[in-house]
C-alpha cells in the first residue's frame, strides 16, 4: 500500500458493524519517532500469532513511545489528538534526530500495511482501516484521573474528539480551521501594522482594533465627511498607497472569516453524524459496568452502576452509583479515590469492549494505567481484564518489576499468551534498548544459566525454577500443603506434596532424580558455604537437568499451561499436548 493524504477519499462507512474483527498488529516499526532517534522495529508475534504483549521499561524509556506508534499508525492519532494538528498536540520527530521528520509502519494481520510520517511539510499517512474508526484504542493515566473530575455535560467529548466514525476527512476540516484562524490572526496584524505606518505620519497613536482604524481613516483622511462622501475627497498621494494596503488586508481578513464560518458548518454537521454514531456505542454500558465492578470488588452493597450517554446534553456522560438500601450517589460522592480510578477506567474499558462487538479491531492499548488503581484490588482487576478480553491482543505498558511479575502469572493461570518485552536502558542519543521473549517456558533462565558453567548461580536458579513449578502444581495439581501462619511457602514446604503426587506417573523418574540432588539448592545455591566450592560440576548438571526435564513435562510451550489432574495419578494440559499418566510398580 502506498502513502496517501490523511484527507484522501475513502468509502462511506456504515454506522453499525456487528461482525466483529480478527485484525491484530503484528509488528510496528520507528524512525526518529519521539523518544526513538535512530529506527527499531518491534514484533509482537507468539507461537500461534500476533499476542497480547507485556512492555516493562523504567519510566522515561521509551516504551510509551512503542504504543505511541501502533496508536498512530492505526488511528493517525496520539493519545487524544492528532500529530502537529495544533498547538499543544503530540510532537513526533525525535529532539536528538537529524532527519527532521518521523516515520512509523505497522504491519495488520490483514496484511496491511499503515504507514505514517511527518516534517516540515506537515503530517501524511495511509487512510485509518475501518477496523480502527469507532473508539480510541489506547488508555493512558491521563485519562482516568481526569474523567470523573470533568463535568458530566462534556465527559462524552474525551470519545467525540477521538472518535472516528466519521469520514477521515473532518480531521481536515478541523486542521483547515486551525489555519484559518491563524491566517485571520495574521491579516489582522498585518492591517494594524500598516494602519500604525500611516497613524505615524499623521502624528496620531497607532489604532489597536479595527474600530480605530476606521475612525483614523474618517477623521484625518476624509476629516468627519460621512462615508458617502469619500469617494469625492482628493487623497493626498503619500496616504494613497497606506490606503489601498489597509483595504486589501480588510478584504483579505472578511474572506478568511467567511472560510472560518464555512467549515464551522460543515463541522457542525460533521459533529450531528459523530453524536448518533457515538450514541450507538455508548449508549447502554451500564449492565457490563455492574457486572465488571461486582467481579473486581466483591462490594455486593453496590446494587448496579448506571451510565447513561447523551441525557443532560448531546456529549454527557452521567454515572450513578445504586446501593443495596435504595440510595443513589455520584462516584465522587461515595467512593474513594481508588474506587473512583476503577470506575472511569471500568468505564473505558466497557466502552472499547462495545466498539469491538460493533466491528472495531479488538486491539487494546493500557499504557500504565492500571498503577491508577489500588492494590489490594489491581491484581483482581487484571484477572479480570485478561479473562474478559482473552479474545484481544492487549498492549501492557508497567514500570514496576513486582507488578510485571504479576502480571505474567495473572496471565499464565487465564492461559491468555503473553509476549514479554523489556527496555533495558535508554539514552538520548540512542533510544531505546529492547529485548523481546516470546516464550513463556519457565525453564528458560536455567538454560541460560547452564550456559555460563557456574554452578552456584546454576544451583541457585534451578531452585527458583523449582520452587516456581512446586508452587504453580500446588493448586493445578493439586497437592497438601501443611498450613502455617501467613502461608509463605518456601519449596521445602511444597516439593514433599509434588514428589507424592508425581513418583507414580510417567514423570516419577525425573522428581526421584530432583529429589536426590536438591540439598544443591541451599548447600551451593542459596547459601555460602566454603567447602560448597567443590561441588562436582556432573551432580550440578544432573540437577538442573531434571528439573528442565520436570518443566517440559508439567507445562506446555503450545499453551504456555499447566497440567491440571484429569484422573488419579493423569494430568494434562488444556490443549492436551503435554501429558503424565500412572505408572504401576
Amino acid at each position: 500500500m502506498g502513502v496517501h493524504d490523511d484527507d484522501d477519499e475513502v468509502p462511506t462507512r456504515p454506522t453499525d458493524i456487528r461482525q466483529k474483527s480478527d485484525v491484530r498488529v503484528v509488528c510496528v516499526e520507528l524512525t526518529s519517532f519521539r523518544g526513538v532517534p535512530g529506527n527499531i522495529e518491534v514484533s509482537f508475534e507468539g507461537s500461534r500469532g500476533p499476542t497480547s504483549t507485556l512492555i516493562f521499561g523504567e519510566n522515561g524509556s521509551g516504551k510509551s513511545s512503542i504504543v505511541d506508534a501502533i496508536e498512530w499508525a492505526c488511528q493517525a492519532r496520539i493519545g487524544r489528538a492528532p500529530v502537529g494538528a495544533a498547538p499543544g498536540s503530540p510532537n513526533a520527530v525525535n529532539l536528538y534526530s537529524s532527519l527532521g521528520r518521523a516515520t512509523v509502519e505497522a504491519v495488520l494481520t490483514s496484511g496491511i500495511h499503515l504507514r505514517r510520517r511527518t516534517d516540515g511539510d506537515g503530517v501524511r499517512g495511509d487512510p485509518v482501516p475501518e477496523c480502527f474508526w469507532r473508539v480510541p484504542m489506547s488508555l493512558k493515566r491521563a485519562d482516568i484521573l481526569t474523567f470523573l473530575s470533568t463535568v458530566p455535560s462534556s465527559r462524552g467529548k474525551v470519545f467525540l474528539d477521538h472518535t472516528l466514525e466519521s469520514h477521515p476527512s473532518e480531521q481536515a476540516v478541523a486542521n483547515q480551521q486551525h489555519f484559518l484562524h491563524e491566517a485571520v490572526l495574521d491579516a489582522k496584524r498585518d492591517t494594524r501594522r500598516i494602519a500604525g505606518v500611516l497613524a505615524t505620519e499623521l502624528s496620531q497613536d497607532a489604532p489597536k482594533s479595527f474600530d480605530q482604524i476606521q475612525a483614523l481613516i474618517a477623521e484625518h483622511i476624509y476629516k468627519g465627511l460621512p462615508a458617502e462622501l469619500w469617494d469625492r475627497v482628493r487623497i493626498p498621494r503619500e496616504y494613497e498607497q497606506h490606503l489601498r494596503d489597509i483595504r486589501s488586508a480588510q478584504d483579505r481578513v472578511a474572506a478568511l472569516i467567511a472560510q472560518v464560518n464555512a467549515t464551522h458548518k460543515r463541522e457542525t454537521r460533521s459533529l450531528s453524524t459523530r453524536v448518533r454514531a457515538t450514541h450507538q456505542i455508548l449508549g447502554d454500558v451500564s449492565d457490563w459496568l455492574t457486572r465488571a465492578f461486582h467481579d473486581v470488588t466483591q462490594a455486593e452493597h453496590v446494587s448496579h452502576i448506571e451510565a447513561t450517554f447523551g441525557q443532560s446534553s448531546d456529549i454527557s456522560i452521567d454515572i450513578w452509583v445504586y446501593f443495596d438500601t435504595g440510595a443513589r450517589g455520584t462516584p465522587q460522592q461515595v467512593f474513594s479515590e481508588g474506587y473512583q480510578d476503577l470506575i472511569a477506567l471500568l468505564y473505558f474499558l466497557a466502552v472499547m469492549r462495545a466498539a469491538g462487538e460493533r466491528g472495531q479491531a479488538r486491539v487494546l492499548i493500557l499504557d500504565d494505567v492500571l498503577q491508577s488503581v489500588d492494590a489490594e484490588i489491581r491484581v483482581a482487576l487484571m484477572y479480570f481484564i485478561a479473562e474478559e478480553f482473552k479474545e484481544w491482543q492487549l498492549f501492557i505498558t508497567v514500570h514496576d518489576r513486582l507488578w510485571r511479575n504479576q502480571l505474567r502469572d495473572v496471565f499464565q493461570r487465564v492461559e491468555h499468551p503473553l509476549a514479554d518485552i523489556e527496555i533495558r536502558g535508554w539514552k538520548f542519543s540512542e533510544g531505546p534498548r529492547i529485548s523481546t521473549s516470546i516464550s513463556a517456558d519457565p525453564a528458560l533462565p536455567l538454560w541460560k544459566a547452564l550456559e555460563g558453567e557456574d554452578p552456584h548461580t546454576v544451583c541457585g536458579v534451578a531452585g527458583r525454577v523449582l520452587e516456581q513449578v512446586s508452587d504453580r502444581l500446588s493448586w493445578t495439581i493439586p497437592i497438601s500443603v501443611q498450613r502455617k501462619r501467613g502461608d509463605a511457602y518456601t519449596l521445602y514446604d511444597l516439593w514433599p506434596g509434588s514428589l507424592k503426587e508425581l513418583k507414580r506417573t510417567s514423570a516419577g523418574g525425573t522428581v526421584m532424580e530432583i529429589d536426590k540432588f536438591i540439598h544443591l539448592r541451599n548447600m551451593a545455591g542459596a547459601h555460602y558455604n566454603e567447602w560448597a566450592g567443590n561441588v562436582p560440576w556432573s551432580d550440578v548438571e544432573r540437577f538442573a537437568w531434571a528439573v528442565c526435564d520436570l518443566v517440559s513435562k508439567v507445562f506446555c510451550g503450545t499453551c504456555n499451561g499447566w497440567i491440571e489432574r484429569r484422573a488419579r495419578h493423569t494430568y494434562s494440559c488444556r490443549c492436551g499436548h503435554t501429558t503424565i499418566g500412572p505408572v504401576s510398580y
